[in-house]
């Protein structure tokens, strides 16, 4: 149940929407939001439910509330699900109401009608995320193409040709995409291809034997993600890419995930980060208590895409940061374009100068996945630390390990071998890239300045994927003559073993840090 509070003289509620039994919007005057909250708990408590979620799917401010009814919404508000008409902002506020409104960074919200706000914010301000790909195994190319098809792994479907000057259906992703109820989905296809050649994306309504036409995106639309309004729950969606022209085209993977239109990607506030070749990151900021330090967490192997940690992270209090790849199977280990990792370096330093932080007031972290962001960005941004669970920093001797080892232990990792190494040379075998993937990754900590960055790393002694992390991170760190702070716990077992004492150590060391150091 997503629990809105509208705060108002009077009670404006029944203009709400009515149509979705998992939303319920309340109302308490100025003054009262205390008396709301404690009945909220008694029903709680009634239902026998675990957890308390507050008003957490948000609120809707037309009258002032009292600091008493602050310190209530501080603690059962997040970031980004706090609207108030224009009015509001042109009182004289008190210290605290300043201080909520910059920290769940209150938007204002004009034009509309009550029963407008109450119907925009229900549609926007759901509870959850979902994200979805159809990967390229789904793609079939139309058989009216008898030219060479160069299958890359996850990474895409590659064909060239002389395609003509009128459009056709080249790709299509096999299966169907669901729509929730009450839910609208947004549409990101991957692809790379040469000047010559324009595409299309047409998205298709299919219900039972009824003909629906096909929506049709441009080019210049697709620089976006794209939507389809008005579709009905509980319907099925297909896609085909259309081309025309010549050259070369590599289409990847299909995102499809709950839009919130316009308010933010996944969660409220979330951003997206997408290079020229359409390869994305997403990146949720929060505010937190305003002071230091920014907390950062790469988010670890999601076949689901969307955000991982929220309430991990939240519940240190401090402002923080998650950060994801939805790239390929699970995350691509947030490497990329030139220009993918600058933005991702540009992006945190955009929310330290808006906190009024510095580079040694940060902490990067991850788990899995994750610590390879963790270590990567850490490294070049001279975190004050970096935690880490389950370290990963030789992705190329990983994908080396599906030959060595075992095939089928990581075969992501041979995805972001391909779409990463060296060009497509017959001459740069597997081998090759490997190392290269390997330097990539160590030039970043042999020339980073550790000296004020401490680490805390609690690795698998029997680690599958990455052998010996822990081992050549010490190694290196010791061969750049700097005197570095290393805290480390082993655990026995492989890669996938130990994943509650593992988060439980995690979380103790970001207490300790915090604690000790801020």
């Amino acid at each position: 149940m997503d629990n809105f509070v509208l705060i108002s003289h009077h009670d404006q509620t029944s203009q709400a929407p009515s149509d979705d039994d998992n939303v319920r919007w309340l109302w308490a005057a100025p003054g009262t939001v205390g008396q709301l909250d404690r009945r909220l708990k008694a029903e709680n408590k009634a239902k026998k439910e675990l957890l308390y979620r507050g008003f957490n799917g948000g609120a809707l401010l037309l009258a002032m509330p009292t600091d008493e009814d602050l310190v209530i919404l501080q603690k059962n508000l997040d970031a980004y699900r706090v609207f108030a008409i224009p009015e509001l902002f042109e009182q004289k506020l008190s210290p605290a109401a300043q201080y909520f409104i910059t920290s769940k960074l209150v938007t204002k919200l004009t034009g509309k009608s009550v029963a407008e706000m109450l119907e925009w914010l229900t549609e926007r301000l759901y509870g959850g995320q979902t994200g979805i790909k159809l990967y390229t195994n789904a793609i079939e190319v139309a058989p009216t193409y008898h030219g060479r098809i160069n299958y890359q792994g996850g990474t895409g479907v590659e064909i060239e040709d002389d395609f003509g000057d009128q459009f056709v259906p080249m790709f299509t992703w096999r299966w169907n995409m669901y729509v929730d109820p009450h839910r609208t989905l947004e549409y990101w296809p991957e692809y790379e291809k040469d000047a010559g050649i324009e595409v299309k994306l047409g998205i298709r309504q299919n219900v039972g034997y009824e003909d629906h036409p096909v929506t049709v995106f441009s080019e210049d639309e697709l620089k976006q993600s794209v939507r389809i309004s008005g579709i009905p729950g509980q319907s099925q969606m297909s896609a085909t890419l259309y081309i025309k022209g010549r050259g070369k085209i590599k289409v990847g993977p299909l995102h499809y995930r709950w839009s919130r239109l316009g308010l933010g990607e996944f969660f409220p506030g979330g951003e997206r980060i997408v290079d020229a070749n359409r390869q994305e990151i997403d990146v949720y900021f929060n505010p937190g208590d305003l002071t230091p330090p920014l907390n950062i967490y790469f988010s670890g192997y999601r076949m689901a895409e969307g955000f991982e940690g929220f309430y991990m992270m939240r519940s240190f209090k401090k402002p923080f940061m998650l950060i994801a790849d939805p790239r390929v199977e699970g995350g691509g280990f947030y490497v990329g374009s030139e220009e993918l990792e600058e933005r991702i370096i540009q992006k945190i330093y955009e929310k330290l100068d808006w906190l009024g932080f510095d580079h040694s007031q940060v902490i990067t972290s991850g788990m899995s996945m994750g610590t390879f962001g963790a270590m990567y960005y850490g490294a070049q941004l001279g975190a004050h630390a970096i935690i880490l669970s389950k370290p990963l920093a030789s992705i190329g001797n990983i994908a080396l390990n599906e030959g060595r080892q075992r095939f089928g232990g990581f075969p992501t990792s041979l995805d972001v071998l391909q779409a990463n190494g060296p060009d497509q040379d017959p001459q740069h075998d597997g081998m090759t890239k490997a190392k290269a993937m390997n330097q990539k990754f160590w030039d970043v900590i042999d020339h980073a300045d550790l000296t004020k960055t401490q680490f805390a790393v609690g690795y698998m002694e029997q680690d599958d994927y990455d052998t010996t992390a822990f081992r050549d991170l010490m190694r290196h760190i010791r061969q750049s003559h700097q005197r570095v702070h290393v805290i480390s716990k082993s655990y026995p077992g492989h890669h996938g073993d130990m994943s509650a004492q593992l988060t439980s150590w995690f979380k103790q060391q970001y207490r300790t840090i915090l604690r000790e150091d801020f």
